[in-house]
């Protein structure tokens, strides 16, 4: 087949733009700039929560994600801090390295957690009201209480919530679950 000439785009046009400054980082200084941007999300919004005076901003995000996560939002800011400065100290031998499947597990983990919270407070029925309050485990805890047990029932539902805290715990410790 004959090779097509294709002519690079011109300046102004929108495939060819110039490197931003976030471009012309190299890879660790950017997982440093994403680690001290979620560590410092994580003060603010742990700040936010113990704060009896909380600006309109603050406190407008702070009850967007306890809609969101419920109780759990008392568990996100930690949660934020601690993977930020993972990220920030990631070269430190003493500290295990930080890898997709270990941050996947950590998400798993906090979805369980989010769900079993709103298990003790709503049932399948009640789960959607609950969760507009901003208790138990807000919108994505009662989303999944409600399919477990709309699945399977109280009693699958509770050995679905101890295999998925299984599997939670071995992919974030990077451990076979016959180890654990």
């Amino acid at each position: 087949a004959p090779k097509q000439h294709t002519t690079p785009p011109p300046p102004s046009s929108p495939m060819h733009r110039a490197p931003t400054l976030w471009d012309r980082l190299s890879a660790e200084r950017t997982l440093a700039v994403v680690g001290i941007a979620l560590a410092f999300t994580g003060i603010i919004i742990l700040l936010g929560l113990i704060s009896a005076n909380r600006s309109v901003i603050v406190g407008g995000v702070i009850g967007f994600l306890a809609q969101l996560f419920g109780w759990g939002v008392y568990v996100l800011p930690i949660g934020l801090l601690v993977f930020g400065l993972w990220l920030v100290f990631r070269k430190i031998e003493r500290i295990p390295p930080l890898s997709i499947e270990r941050a996947v597990g950590s998400i798993i983990l906090f979805v369980w957690l989010l769900t079993l919270l709103h298990s003790f407070v709503a049932t399948a029925e009640t789960a959607e009201a609950v969760a507009l309050t901003g208790q138990g485990g807000g919108a994505f805890g009662g989303l999944f209480q409600r399919f477990l047990w709309g699945a399977f029932g109280s009693g699958g539902a509770f050995i679905a919530l101890i295999a998925w805290l299984i599997i939670g715990i071995a992919v974030t410790l990077d451990k076979p679950v016959v180890e654990l």
